[in-house]
Order: C-alpha cells, then structure tokens, then sequence
C-alpha cells in the first residue's frame, strides 16, 4: 500500500499546471465538464461544441504536433480512439495540401469543408503524440489550449477548489433530507416534523434504548447527538497528559474526603460524526466532535501500562479537565484529572476550544452557573458548521484508525467503535491505493456504496420509527393509525 499522500501529490501536481500551463489547466477542467458522464451543469456563456473558426484551429494545432514529430495522422487518430477508418481522419486533422511542411497554413480552408467540433478528440490526440514523441503532455495540452483559447474563457469560472466542492456536496445532505424519504424499512421518514415533534414534546432520542425518553429521565451528553441523525466518521487524538486518580472515602461524623490512587496515562480523543440539525424551516449539515478520554494504566499501582493489557484500558465520554472525570470499575468507581502540568494538545482548534471555555469559566468565578456551564461544555460534542477552510482543516491532517483497533479490546464498545463510514484506504484513478482522509470521505460520500446517504438514512429511520412508537402511546390509537397513513399518501 502506497505510503505516500495521493491527494497532497494531485493537489500539487494540479496547482503546478495552473501556474505552469494556465491554458492546458482550463483545457482539462473543460474536458471533464464536457464528459458525457459528468452530471454538473456547464458554467455560464460555454459551449459542448467548437465553433467552426475553433474546431478548425484545435485541428491546425493537432496538425503540427504530428508534424514536429513525424507521426502520421491514421496512427495519432486510431491509437487515440477518435477515429477508425480512413475517411474519417480528414475530419481531425489538415492535408498536405492545406498546411506547409513548417505547419502554416497553404491557403484559407474552403468553405465546407468537414471539421471535428469535439474538444475530447484533440485532448486524447495531444496526449497520444506526447507519448509516442516522448515529450512532456502538458506542453502540447498547453499548445493545443492556447490554439482554442477564446472557446475555454467561459470554463474559468469553473475552476473549483476541491474543498469548495466537498462542502457544496455535503450541504446537500441536508437538502436531501430536508424532503419526505423513503427510511430503511420502506416507508416514508419525515426528518423536519421528527425535529418539530420530539421538541413540541420535550423528549429526545436515547441510541443506546433506540427509543424517545423525556428528557429529565436521561442523561443529555450532548445536546446535538440528543435528537440528531449521525453517521461517524473518524477518531483523532487532540490532547495527552497524566492524569490523578482518587476515591473518596468518609470521616466518622460524614465528612467527604480524597484518596489519592497515584496517575495514569490519558489520551482525549475526539470522535467526528455528520450530522444533521434543524436550521430555521429546514436542515443544515455540520458535524460534530465528541470527546471521550482514552486511560491507561491501573489506579494504585504505581506504573501505567500499554494498551497491550487488556486490562488497563478505558474509554470514557468526557474529558478530565473540569473537574475531574468519573470512570466506573465494576460495582465501584474514581475519579481523575489532569496533572497540575495539564496536558500536551494535538490540535489547536481543540485547544483554542478548550481553554476558551476554561478563562471564562475562571472569569465566571466558582460555584456559578456561567462556570458550570463552561466545564460541562468541555464535555460535550463541538457543533462544527462547514466550510471549505473547515474541511481541509479536518480532513488533511491523518485520522486515529488505530482506535477501530483499540476499542475492539473493550468488553463494551461504544455504539460508534464498529460504525466508522470512512473506509481504511481507497483506489484512485490509475489504480494507486490512498489512505488520505479526503478521498477516504469522498468514497463514503460519492463511492458506489453512498456509505453517508445509507447511515444516515438508517439513522434518520430509527429516529423515526421511535417517535411513531412514543406518539402512538400518548395519541388514541384510531387517531394516530390515521395520522400515519396520511403520512404515507403524503409523501
């Protein structure tokens, strides 16, 4: 398996072409909007086909890279696939009697007279001739662009960055689902009225009971993960540190104390997921950063130990910064927190999150509720909206898939552990495998599989289907039968 960033390489590769051959980098993003296969709309003012004077000067420049390079038109035009049979090559390129051994033209071509007006043939002819030639194909892509310059102006506005695209795709999920669907079992899932009904209610959706619970009956970890279909997608370690542990233990008159049981090490790890929000009357995609704290090591033995025991791991949601993290061990329980060192952070966007929330719960002052809310958000999912920067920001940097390895050492894995949609690698066009986090999205997004559209139509499903079950206890039975069944000529 490749070891090298495929997408770093083709960003760099793309980047150099646009500053090297502005032209031959149009050219191509021309090419791939004119594929038949393409499904993106053509830019403002562009055309699917040459227009004469264009289509005669792509054949003019064809022209003279066979003839610089002594190759002939029947071998360019087969080996290139645009043309099979003799009569058919005169449509691509020009005679002996129309263009001079030095490649100008003998006389003005006669009126008529039958020209290709693709752009794809000239391109797979360009790049034939540099291969056969041996010579570098973005030269002869460049002069073939700068021969039809005039035809590739409007494709400019084209020119996307690939993050730009990413978050335009994923904003669609949202529009997506913003629509009555058709859920897993096949029958119609309403996301909007989902929302509106669980907070009309007051109650929200507990995945571990895959059922709607009023909301004073169970914890709320997260206030988005509460009601939200969510699809995760990957792990990421943003901050390691030792951490104390301590019990607690009693006076005889009842009076609390500590007992310290010495350190472990932690690791905070945040778990990325997309999700889906309401947003106004409609939805928004964001996704959502949970944290949990990795520990290792066993409390009172005096050394932390490796992952490689299997009991000296733990995975808690939460964090140890706020006043300590409570780790259930059996019938029994601790608690830790950060040393007075504090951790060592991995990502600046965590650690500009988390020491925020920090200064203003110290500003606040103690025993406030402004200082409790900001420790109990240091435990809780970040709600990310997304944009270009966003996403680069999240998906160039590697992702934690050594945690798919480590939870599966936990007696009770969280939901998440086993329902990563990021495949571990994907196969590029020309056949080289990536590990990169954005192709790895983009296969879950767009791959055959729709990896993304699956797990949250599945998510949205359950969602759904809990609330059916919540409405039909609390509404006459005759009344919601009915309610469900217009539901369903509805949609």
């Amino acid at each position: 398996m490749s070891t090298t960033n495929e997408t770093v390489e083709k960003l760099i590769k793309d980047a150099l072409m646009k500053a090297t051959h502005p032209e031959a980098h149009l050219l191509l993003i021309a090419e791939a909007l004119l594929d038949p296969l393409s499904s993106d709309p053509l830019p403002a003012g562009a055309a699917r086909k040459l227009g004469e004077a264009d289509a005669y000067a792509a054949a003019t420049a064809v022209t003279r890279m066979m003839r610089r390079h002594a190759l002939k038109p029947s071998e360019v035009c087969k080996a290139a696939g645009v043309a099979n049979q003799q009569n058919d090559y005169f449509k691509f390129h020009l005679t002996q009697a129309e263009m001079d051994a030095g490649g100008a033209l003998s006389a003005p071509l006669k009126s008529g007279r039958r020209v290709h007006k693709g752009l794809a043939p000239y391109v797979r002819m360009a790049r034939d001739i540099a291969a056969k030639a041996g010579v570098p194909e973005t030269d002869l892509l460049q002069e073939l662009a700068v021969a039809v310059v005039g035809y590739l102006a409007p494709f400019a506005s084209a020119d996307r960055d690939p993050w730009e695209l990413l978050a335009e795709d994923l904003a669609m999920l949202s529009t997506y689902f913003g629509r009555v669907r058709d859920g897993s079992d096949g029958e119609p899932v309403d996301l909007r009225r989902f929302f509106s009904d669980a907070i009309r209610a007051g109650v929200g959706y507990s995945i571990v009971k895959d059922r709607m619970l009023p909301e004073p009956e169970e914890a709320v970890p997260d206030a988005g993960f509460w009601l939200s279909p969510t699809v995760p997608l990957f792990a990421r370690t943003v901050a390691v540190g030792a951490v104390d542990c301590r019990t607690y233990d009693e006076t005889l008159d009842g009076e609390r104390f500590p007992v310290p049981l010495g350190e472990m090490k932690a690791n905070v790890v945040e778990v990325y997921s997309i999700g889906l929000v309401p947003d106004g009357k409609g939805l928004r995609t964001v996704i959502f950063a949970e944290p949990w704290t990795a520990l290792f090591g066993k409390p009172g033995d005096g050394h932390a130990r490796s992952w490689m025991d299997r009991g000296s791991f733990a995975f808690v949601q939460g964090t140890p910064f706020s006043g300590g993290l409570h780790v259930p061990k059996g019938d029994d329980s601790f608690d830790v927190s950060f040393a007075d060192d504090g951790p060592a952070f991995g990502c600046r966007d965590y650690e500009r999150h988390v020491r925020s929330l920090l200064v203003a719960a110290d500003e606040a002052g103690p025993n406030t509720y402004e200082s409790s809310y900001c420790y109990e958000m240091v435990n809780v999912a970040r709600r990310i909206d997304l944009d270009p920067e966003v996403l680069k920001t999240l998906f160039e940097r590697s992702g934690g898939d050594k945690w798919g390895t480590l939870l599966g050492f936990l007696k009770e894995p969280p939901a998440f552990a086993r329902a990563f949609a990021l495949p571990p690698s994907v196969v590029l066009t020309g056949g080289a495998m990536s590990e990169a986090l954005r192709d790895r999205m983009e296969e879950a997004l767009h791959g055959d599989g729709l990896s993304i559209v699956k797990g949250l139509t599945e998510a949205v499903t359950r969602r759904a289907r809990a609330m059916d079950a919540f409405m039909s206890e609390r509404l006459d039975a005759e009344r919601w039968r009915r309610d469900r069944f217009r539901r369903l000529m509805r949609s």
